[in-house]
């Protein structure tokens, strides 16, 4: 079979290529079966399909996900969601990383599945440090050899492991790939020669494990999934017109105007970011607000900064989990001085910890089953996030709260 032998519709897919993301050779080349499927997806109808409602692109999108995923806080969650889903990556400067984590079967895949289709984005599998660089250096720029015209992507991962999370160059994607400015990282070719690579662009993946670094942890953000949530009122996302919104997305974000329009919510968002939380925790999410902003997932400054307070304030009274809280009240059995008082006495009161011990009660909790196995660096770095340092003494090393 050739492309003059194919329906009309799909030989209106390759004269018109770039329209749908795909690239293709010369229009009178033999054609695989798995071109000939993709394109014939890229084509299909969506006249017979459920028109997904809302005032806005923003609001279309968050009525996507109400409509075929089911979450716990749905008052957060959506909104999150269709925000981070509405991220133009070429205008932002700093993106969080979405995580979405839960017990399997709670609904993760089903959400980033949905998620892939409105954005028209790849979903992968499993992945290495390697293969993230170049997937994303493939779907970042229209030419990756050069690095030049840049074309807005999300990296989406499904079913994140365990030792995904352990691979230090995984660790270095993340932690520098939140920011444009940071992004650039080498590897060499074994031939005196550095390769580069830019590995900014908005992540999303799920996982059912607890991420234990802290400084991955600063950069997330995160929706969480949990089984038993009602699943009667979802509707399946193969009879909605999904096809249809990710083409209005792409087109409200091809309209100059509308980039003039970031620009306007941008200086707005950073002029006036509330004193309520962190500098640092406002910044990262300053372009999901800006994007929100921009396709009405939120109709004002003011709400969208007080949907912002809500998660924060949400995510704080949650954070602890089961790692953090076990870690804390750890340190505050062996210290004697429970959390509270630790973090109010005066710097005349030592509170100090073994390294020693609190490994082995952690590995306790892990043999328990309560929570996954923590490497010793790992521990200390999380030791050090709650306010505490390391110091010699008697020959050895303790922690020592630092009263800030």
């Amino acid at each position: 079979m050739t492309q003059k032998d194919l329906p009309p519709e799909i030989q209106q897919a390759l004269q018109n290529p770039l329209e749908e993301g795909e690239n293709t050779s010369d229009s009178d080349d033999e054609l695989d079966i798995g071109k000939y499927a993709r394109l014939k997806r890229l084509k299909q109808d969506d006249s017979n399909k459920q028109l997904i409602e809302g005032q806005s692109i923003g609001k279309k999108i968050e009525n996507l996900f109400r409509l075929t995923i089911a979450i716990p806080n749905p008052e957060i969650s959506y909104p999150l969601l269709a925000a981070y889903a509405s991220v133009p990556s070429v205008l932002c400067d700093i993106l969080p990383i979405l995580e979405l984590r839960g017990e399997p079967g709670s609904g993760k895949s089903e959400c980033i599945k949905v998620f892939a289709r409105v954005t028209g984005s790849i979903l992968n599998a499993r992945s290495t440090a390697a293969s993230i660089k170049n997937d994303i250096n493939q779907i970042r720029w229209v030419d990756p050899s050069t690095f030049s015209i840049e074309k807005n992507c999300f990296y989406l991962l499904d079913n994140a492991d365990s030792e995904f999370f352990e691979e230090r160059d995984v660790l270095t994607a993340l932690l520098n790939g939140y920011d444009r400015y940071t992004d650039r990282q080498s590897i060499s070719n074994g031939k005196g020669q550095n390769i580069p690579f830019y590995v900014f662009c908005p992540k999303v993946f799920t996982t059912v494990w607890r991420i234990s670094s802290s400084e991955i942890k600063r950069r997330l953000i995160t929706v969480k999934f949990k089984p038993g949530v009602d699943l009667s009122r979802l509707v399946n996302p193969d009879t909605l017109a999904i096809n249809s919104l990710k083409k209005e997305l792409n087109n409200f974000w091809n309209n100059l105007t509308n980039w003039d329009l970031h620009s306007e919510f941008q200086g707005k968002v950073m002029g006036n970011l509330p004193s309520s939380y962190s500098l640092q925790q406002w910044k990262l999410v300053s372009d999901v607000i800006t994007s929100g902003l921009c396709t009405g997932v939120w109709a004002s400054l003011s709400e969208a900064f007080t949907f912002f307070e809500t998660y924060f304030e949400f995510r704080e009274k949650s954070k602890e989990g089961i790692y953090e809280t076990i870690l804390i009240d750890t340190l505050g059995e062996l210290s004697g001085i429970p959390h509270k008082e630790w973090t109010s006495s005066p710097p005349s009161i030592l509170v100090e910890v073994d390294p020693k011990s609190l490994k082995a009660r952690m590995d306790s909790h892990t043999e328990s089953g309560l929570i996954p196995k923590v490497k010793p660096d790992q521990l200390q770095m999380d030791v050090r996030a709650l306010g505490w340092g390391v110091i010699p003494k008697g020959g050895k090393y303790i922690y020592k709260f630092v009263k800030k």
